[in-house]
């Protein structure tokens, strides 16, 4: 049984940020985008984890992993879930592309989404707010995504049941 439900929550203008960016790479993995196809099985995988197992509580927190065997067989450990200190309750899954067997991680791309975490009937809800793949791990535009996401937190909290029911 799950310990854990991903939900993906709709901003002021009735979009699902979170959900949107997965859609579009979706039809970008369909129409033949490397990176697409490279990165939504390990998101996939990740989410899957994060139902399965839940998020620890903010100050339980330590490194979130978790092991999973990828189809081709090899087992891989992958840091996934990590908290955004300077903007907390916010946490965010983060997939990097593959850079093995180089190491090298200089034109790598990274899939970031960002989510809080919230309890209610004994449920513990991923509340996903949005996520973006970018190449470099500071910008404007994921800054904006922190503030955005930090909103949606405040107006979660102010009505939880209108996002995710009784």
């Amino acid at each position: 049984m799950n310990k854990a439900k991903v939900i993906y929550l709709q901003d002021n203008n009735g979009n699902k940020p979170a959900l949107d960016s997965l859609f579009e790479m979706a039809q970008k993995a369909n129409a033949g985008d490397k990176l697409c196809i490279r990165l939504l099985p390990l998101i996939r995988l990740g989410l899957r984890d994060i139902e399965k197992h839940g998020i620890p509580d903010w100050d339980a927190f330590q490194n979130y992993q978790f092991v999973t065997t990828e189809s081709n067989g090899f087992l891989v450990t992958l840091n996934v879930v990590r908290q955004l200190k300077y903007s907390p309750p916010l946490l965010e899954l983060q997939v990097n592309q593959d850079s093995f067997p180089t190491g090298r991680r200089k034109d790598d791309y990274t899939f970031r989404m960002l989510f809080f975490t919230h309890y209610h009937n004994g449920i513990q809800y991923i509340c996903c707010t949005d996520s973006t793949i970018m190449k470099t791990n500071s910008s404007i535009a994921f800054a904006k995504m922190v503030t955005d996401s930090s909103q949606m937190h405040t107006d979660f909290i102010r009505d939880p049941i209108k996002y995710i029911g009784r």
